[in-house]
């Protein structure tokens, strides 16, 4: 799962950077864009590093915001709040998402214990 995570971060840093006009007739929100994607980095980054939630928000979080800024220097490309604003919803779904699987995994334990880890 770590190769799939830089694989993602490499590919996301790429389009956030050198990223092309999508085709004609294609049409995809670019803040939909920003939640899906931060949210499926969120993702890869736990299951690939087994880190602590917050921990994995934050430093994708940081991310996000270092591309924005990066982006304010290169002139075919713009620094937007909106999109930080985009990818911290996306963050939060990834933390509700494993906050909800969290509780479940207890629910589903007998006596509502938490597995012990491999």
């Amino acid at each position: 799962m770590k190769i799939a995570f830089w694989l993602c971060l490499a590919i996301a840093t790429i389009e956030a950077f050198i990223s092309k006009p999508l085709p004609d007739g294609v049409h995809v929100s670019d803040k939909l864009l920003h939640v899906f994607g931060v949210m499926i980095l969120a993702i890869l980054a736990d299951i690939a590093f087994r880190k602590k939630s917050l921990k994995i928000a934050a430093w994708i979080f940081g991310y996000a915001v270092l591309v924005e800024i990066i982006q304010y220097f290169i002139s075919y490309r713009t620094f937007s709040l909106s999109d930080i604003c985009a990818d911290v919803l996306g963050i939060v779904i990834y933390l509700i998402l494993k906050l909800l699987l969290e509780k479940w995994r207890i629910h589903k334990t007998p006596s509502g214990l938490r597995p012990s880890p491999p």
